[in-house]
């Protein structure tokens, strides 16, 4: 059928004709920079060119050469058209041209005259000198876009019969039906979708390289070497257990592209494209493992369309060690895995020398691991900043920041971002509030010089403007003149436009320095005193006061009979007190929250939060307009009063609960397990009281309501476990206070 189907579109097509221009392209295609050549589209592999500018920095008006040469062997084109494009949102085509002394070529006017290079005939050309000279109105950085145009014979309007694309087409097509590599559906079985074509029997001609014993969340190079005269066009690769479980990930290199297999980007790689290949080199990390894991590399070979090889497996097993037990574990290899400790080092030589450094925990740099990293220098021959950035293991962002005051709001970020797709990027924004923004802030002040990954850590270098607007109001920020603090943070929420909230490795530096003066700055991290307050008040009215005043009212009512104070009974003045207290710190840290933070967020803190406060509201005023003790009404008001109550307590936990996560509360991980203890102990002691209400009701019916020793009994196990209860439950609030106010971070 597939035959028959190519047969009847080769009869269709063989008399259509393509057209496309020997000197150069028209006008209408400055803009997309697509020549009109039929219906035809671009190629989506790398052109087989490389722009080389002979300088990386030049002034405003000032003219420099570039070249243009084939980066394959023997390989020539006919035609091409190159600009300067803005590297930003912008893309405006920058400077002009000279006109070429090479007549093959000549200029177009884009906009603006000489703003363009095409081809003035379609001569065969390998390497181009250009000429360009830089605006005298933009500062920032620019990238040269170039578009190559094959033209298959000489002529003023080129015409080609279709057949010899058509049957080129139809050729690449049978070679390889996957040029830019596997989709993650083929993640299970790996089996490309090559129409009926069966994998092959025999062994793939090829080899798996690759160290035999590494330890966990460590990094190897695996290689994929093609037997003696065979190579192959595209593969896929994975690594599994015994099991059968996909593990580890593949870091992402320029000749890879990474697989989404089992939700986790990298947990396979394939070819980026259908290039003939006779070696391939991946870089691949370990998961964290609690005991030795054997496993094997799996990968699938194409040669063709029609012959491939599916799950190929290494011809030795691989161990991953728990680090616990490296060393009395002997790897079948006798090697471990490559150290990148060097390279590390490398990044923090000449810190306060050279570089202004800032990492986390405090100067790490000067001897032990820092979680992520910024290192700082000054050009002062091109006037830039190179921004250098370390990410902590398994991120997918590190930022560093640059304030005027030590908290987030108005300060200038540059961001190493990872895509889920496995590329780096750099970009810099602006902290307006809480809320990160990149499409106000002009892009061509950053320009990415090096990416890489370092033991499952992101590292970029980048450049930076000295003096530009940071936002669309017009701030300008001068890094050679003006002293700002420094901040750094790195997290995992990633998308298109912006970075997401970060995690608890985050910082800012304890003074502000001059960047062109090379220090080592400390940490000085810092929560704004009013969220200090609204935390403290929290905690204090819902963690303590309000499980106390609950208690007393539901389990206390008769245990202090005949005693009064001011008037009324000693539960009663307990419960109103601690309600009223609650009361009073909630409606002072719901005002002080919004003073501190000045905007309303969506978040399910504050979702519930402001839930416990208006259920407060009604609480307090349903208690003063309460029902009198013998109106018929008093029953009902009593049944929704402890509902209410009881409802707006657990909110008010979960909210508390959901705080711990939040970024500006800067808390450990191990709060939620204080959190949970304290849950656990308050239901507990519900039981209990329960408990010993039931035996005292119980011993009182069968003595027909007769007040007996026992009764007196029953009410000091009462008041033994209420006291025993009020000082766990404020050694609870004493416990979060301080974890709350205090900083343990280093």
């Amino acid at each position: 059928m597939q035959s028959v189907l190519k047969l009847l579109i080769y009869f269709v097509l063989i008399n259509t004709y393509c057209y496309g221009r020997s000197n150069g392209v028209r006008d209408t295609a400055c803009d997309s920079m697509i020549p009109e050549h039929d219906h035809y589209t671009s190629h989506s592999s790398i052109a087989p060119i490389q722009v080389l500018p002979h300088t990386i920095s030049i002034t405003r008006g000032q003219q420099m050469k570039i070249t243009i040469q084939s980066v394959a062997k023997n390989y020539i084109f006919k035609g091409i058209f190159i600009q300067a494009r803005a590297e930003s949102l912008s893309n405006q085509i920058l400077g002009s041209f000279t006109s070429p002394t090479d007549n093959s070529l000549k200029t177009m006017v884009c906009g603006s005259s000489n703003s363009a290079i095409v081809h003035a005939d379609s001569t065969l050309k390998s390497n181009l000198l250009l000429i360009w000279k830089a605006p005298t109105d933009f500062r920032g950085f620019i990238r040269f876009r170039h578009k190559l145009i094959f033209v298959v014979k000489r002529s003023t309007d080129v015409r080609m019969k279709i057949f010899v694309i058509f049957c080129a087409i139809l050729c690449i097509k049978n070679s390889f039906q996957s040029p830019n590599g596997a989709p993650p559906s083929a993640c299970l079985n790996m089996t490309p979708q090559h129409g009926a074509n069966l994998p092959q029997i025999e062994s793939a001609p090829i080899s798996i390289v690759s160290q035999t014993g590494i330890t966990a969340r460590s990094t190897i190079i695996v290689t994929i070497r093609a037997n003696e005269n065979f190579q192959f066009r595209g593969f896929f690769i994975q690594a599994r257990a015994q099991n059968g479980e996909i593990i580890g990930r593949f870091l992402w290199n320029d000749n890879i592209n990474l697989v989404e297999c089992d939700n986790r980007i990298g947990a396979g790689a394939t070819h980026m494209n259908n290039s003939l290949k006779s070696e391939v080199q991946l870089l691949w990390e370990a998961p964290y493992v609690s005991q030795n894991l054997v496993f094997n590399f799996v990968v699938t070979i194409v040669e063709t369309f029609d012959r491939f090889w599916v799950n190929h497996q290494s011809s030795f097993n691989v161990i991953i060690v728990n680090p616990q037990d490296t060393t009395t574990t002997e790897f079948p290899g006798g090697s471990t895995s490559p150290n990148d400790d060097n390279e590390i080092d490398v990044i923090f030589r000449g810190c306060g020398e050279t570089k202004t450094c800032f990492g986390i925990p405090n100067f790490c740099y000067q001897g032990d691991d820092c979680a992520s990293f910024m290192a700082i220098t000054y050009n002062e021959s091109n006037d830039l900043f190179t921004f250098e950035l370390l990410s902590k293991a398994y991120q997918n962002y590190i930022a560093g920041g640059l304030s005027l005051s030590q908290s987030m709001p108005d300060t200038s970020v540059i961001e190493c971002v990872q895509y889920p797709q496995g590329m780096i990027r750099a970009h810099i924004s602006w902290i307006r509030g809480q809320s990160v923004e990149r499409d106000q802030v002009n892009q061509n002040y950053v320009n990415l010089t090096e990416s890489k990954f370092i033991n499952g850590r992101i590292y970029c270098k980048i450049e930076r403007i000295a003096v530009g607007e940071v936002n669309e109001n017009g701030i300008i920020f001068d890094l050679t003149n003006t002293k700002f603090y420094l901040l750094l943070a790195s997290g995992t929420n990633v998308d298109q436009n912006a970075i997401g909230p970060h995690n608890t490795n985050n910082d800012v530096s304890d003074i502000a320095v001059l960047l062109v003066e090379p220090t080592n700055v400390g940490t000085g991290k810092t929560i704004s005193s009013l969220l200090l307050m609204h935390g403290s008040f929290m905690i204090v009215a819902w963690i303590g006061l309000t499980s106390t005043g609950i208690v007393m009212a539901r389990y206390f009512k008769s245990s202090w009979q005949g005693k009064q104070v001011f008037g009324k009974d000693i539960w009663f003045v307990c419960h109103v007190t601690c309600m009223s207290l609650t009361f009073i710190l909630t409606l002072a840290g719901f005002i002080i929250i919004f003073i501190d933070i000045g905007e309303w967020r969506t978040t399910p803190h504050a979702v519930i939060g402001c839930i416990v406060f208006s259920l407060s509201i009604i609480q307090s005023f349903g208690a003063i307009f309460r029902p009198g003790p013998k109106d018929d009404d008093r029953p009902l008001f009593n049944w929704f009063h402890k509902a209410f109550g009881s409802i707006t307590h657990l909110l008010a936990v979960i909210a508390i609960f959901y705080a711990v996560g939040l970024p500006n509360a800067e808390l450990p991980q191990y709060t939620m397990y204080v959190l949970a203890a304290f849950a656990a102990f308050y239901l507990f002691m519900h039981i209990i009281f329960n408990t010993v209400d039931i035996c005292s009701n119980m011993k009182k019916q069968k003595r027909l309501g007769a007040a007996t020793s026992k009764d007196a009994s029953f009410k000091l196990i009462q008041k033994t476990l209420l006291g025993l209860f009020v000082i766990v439950i404020f050694s609870f609030v004493l416990g979060l206070l301080l974890i709350f106010n205090l900083d343990f971070s280093d």
